[in-house]
């Protein structure tokens, strides 16, 4: 049994870069793991190989969570591989399926967008063809949302781009026609692309002009979820890693009528608002699955609230006035035009730790950026039991130098609070050093300090001028 477990593990594929390292004593394994799976072939000395690899990795970090693993192989060195799959010429991509039984090769431009749209056309199938008008009308009071696009010949670029994009949206219904139905469906004679929706207002209209990928795009996505959807886990991945701007509404749970008065000024804008845009609207409620960890992102606010998000959801920004249809016109509008301010959640003021140090909060925070004296700063997570032995060596400094220098010290929980010049990573508690506009880092390597060490740096740095005495001063 010794044997085989090194044996699978010596057979295991690698990884490269989200690339499965696929060779001669592997291949059978991965084919048989894998019912469907994407696989470049490739030489060491190939230019073209060495610059189309890069795209390759980003479409299979694209598809990762999906499940649909990419692989490479060094179509020189195995020569036989290639040859099973019929590959004559470097790169080439193929797409498997039925665990390598049958394939499909990529014959599109060498880009990761090239690559994505490929491997979402062999697995979902994409747009229908409906002649018949009664059966494009049952198509519409049938589904609970529905794409259709009209098209006057085959050599259309939007009618391209259509079924092309199609392919992406697997769980969504896509038909075409090439019959003039606009007047039949009370459409005017120009109208091609329109969304019906059993929800929000129907139809929808792209507009008569030449259809721009990017908005196809946000056409189908943005009409495709329902206006203040509640927040879930797909809506948290497209916000926190695909970098989809969004309009949140956080419910309170408590009263009734104060979370119906905001959703009655939040539903309305959500729904004239273009989709052009590309902004999602949303609501968080209490009986969400993610609502404490959504009130854990956003820290001790009053509720309702009303928040906008981008940038992968690291820049935040919270509507300060009561939740009325016009003020949430007026700050969605300031969002988009970038006008908004800036939010960091924070907690509400604490008692000091100590005699010698505060606990700083996010409100606090930036009155202390420019204070007479220097601050010395200690960030922790306050989810680590680890950190608090660190903050108990730091008191002591604090003990031994606050009171015979100006220099204030201070800690604070930053997986409570945010910070607009600190975005650094806190399984290790940072000390940092405010002194004269400058900004002196303590090093730690662990979290363990040596309250000596942090003295000495301390009196090195701040511009506190010690006597001689207290230098030599031991803790």
């Amino acid at each position: 049994m010794f044997l085989s477990l090194l044996f699978g593990i010596a057979l295991a594929s690698k990884e490269e870069n989200d690339l499965q390292i696929v060779f001669d004593k592997n291949l059978q394994n991965f084919l048989k793991k894998y019912e469907i799976s994407v696989v470049y072939f490739y030489t060491p000395q190939c230019g073209h190989c060495e610059k189309f690899q890069p795209d390759v990795e980003k479409a299979a970090k694209y598809f990762k969570d999906e499940d649909i693993p990419f692989a490479k192989v060094d179509g020189h060195t195995y020569k036989d591989i290639s040859k099973r799959f019929e590959v004559n010429g470097f790169p080439s991509l193929l797409y498997l399926y039925d665990h390598g039984q049958k394939q499909v090769k990529f014959e599109g431009s060498r880009t990761s967008e090239a690559v994505i749209l490929f491997v979402y056309e062999q697995i979902n199938p994409g747009s229908q063809e409906i002649s018949s008008l009664d059966d494009i009308k049952k198509e519409i009071e049938v589904n609970d949302l529905l794409f259709l696009y009209i098209s006057n010949d085959k050599e259309d670029r939007g009618y391209r781009r259509f079924i092309d994009y199609s392919h992406l949206y697997g769980g969504l219904r896509f038909i075409h026609t090439f019959e003039p139905i606009q007047k039949d469906l009370g459409l005017q004679e120009f109208d091609q692309l329109i969304a019906y929706k059993k929800y929000d207002k129907s139809p929808i209209i792209y507009p008569p002009k030449q259809l721009k990928v990017n908005e196809l795009k946000a056409f189908i996505e943005v009409n495709s979820i329902p206006k203040l959807s509640n927040w879930n886990a797909d809506y948290k991945k497209k916000a926190f890693k695909q970098d989809k701007q969004a309009i949140v509404l956080v419910l309170d749970g408590k009263s009734e009528i104060k979370d119906k008065n905001a959703i009655d000024a939040v539903y309305p804008v959500a729904v004239d608002y273009p989709y052009e845009e590309f902004i999602l609207f949303l609501k968080v409620t209490p009986e969400s699955e993610l609502y404490e960890e959504f009130l854990g992102y956003i820290g001790d606010v009053e509720l309702p609230a009303l928040f906008a998000l981008k940038q992968n959801a690291l820049q935040k920004f919270k509507m300060n006035r009561a939740i009325t249809k016009s003020n949430v016109e007026q700050f969605v509008q300031d969002f988009k035009n970038s006008k908004a301010t800036r939010f960091y959640k924070s907690q509400n003021s604490q008692p000091d730790y100590s005699k010698n140090v505060q606990q700083l909060t996010g409100l606090q925070y930036p009155y202390i950026k420019t204070p007479k004296n220097d601050y010395v700063i200690l960030y922790y997570n306050g989810l680590e039991s680890e950190h608090k032995d660190v903050i108990t060596s730091f008191d002591k400094v604090a003990s031994a130098l606050g009171p015979i220098s100006t220099i204030k010290f201070a800690i604070t929980d930053a997986s409570k609070n945010e910070f607009p010049d600190f975005d650094e990573s806190i399984d290790i508690v940072k000390i940092r050093l405010y002194s004269n506009n400058q900004v002196h880092k303590f090093a730690l390597k662990a979290n363990k300090l040596q309250p000596d060490r942090l003295k000495q740096f301390v009196m090195e740095k701040s511009s506190f001028e010690f006597v001689e005495q207290n230098k030599h001063d031991d803790l």
